[in-house]
């Protein structure tokens, strides 16, 4: 396989810029949803799926994809599959909004971290996925491999800790 360094650094720097954006955006919902804890965190959900819905049908029609919203609409196997995506998604994000609402603040960025952990583990073991396409190369690297381990170690650490404190 030919690389391309130059898209690799502009793919990077690109990466570390959506990153950046997202982490700035985590921190700034926070703050955000703290501010409507008075608002039960049902209807804060439904105030954003409505206007999640409605701003992706902007943004599909204004990138001219009419292709997209017709198979979107008339096609009973998408419909069903964004159904159950959107069920999950909303899931997701009424778990979320609670949880902050609640000060379970730790809890919730916790979760939010531990999932493509979890994520990658489970496509490892279910799906057979080799690790190393994300790398370009054919197997974990050994500094990889360490990270992976710290990581692990300090999620299972932090659950033990938690487990133990919430025992009293």
């Amino acid at each position: 396989m030919v690389l391309d360094y130059n898209f690799m650094k502009k793919e990077k720097r690109k990466g570390f810029l959506n990153a950046l954006l997202a982490y700035i955006m985590w921190g700034i919902l926070l703050i955000y949803w703290k501010l409507m804890k008075d608002i039960p965190s049902m209807d804060i959900l439904c105030y954003r799926i409505v206007f999640s819905a409605l701003f992706m049908i902007i943004v599909l029609a204004a990138a001219k994809n009419y292709y997209e919203l017709k198979t979107l609409f008339f096609s009973i196997r998408n419909f069903i599959l964004i159904l159950l995506r959107s069920f999950c998604m909303g899931a997701n994000w009424l778990i979320y909004i609670w949880g902050i609402n609640n000060d379970h603040v730790i809890d919730c960025s916790f979760g939010y971290f531990i999932m493509p952990l979890a994520v990658i583990i489970l496509s490892f073991i279910f799906l057979k996925e080799k690790l190393g396409v994300f790398l370009y190369k054919e197997r974990f690297s050994e500094s990889m491999l360490i990270t992976f381990i710290l990581i692990w170690t300090s999620v299972i650490v932090y659950i033990i800790h938690r487990f133990r404190n919430s025992l009293g």
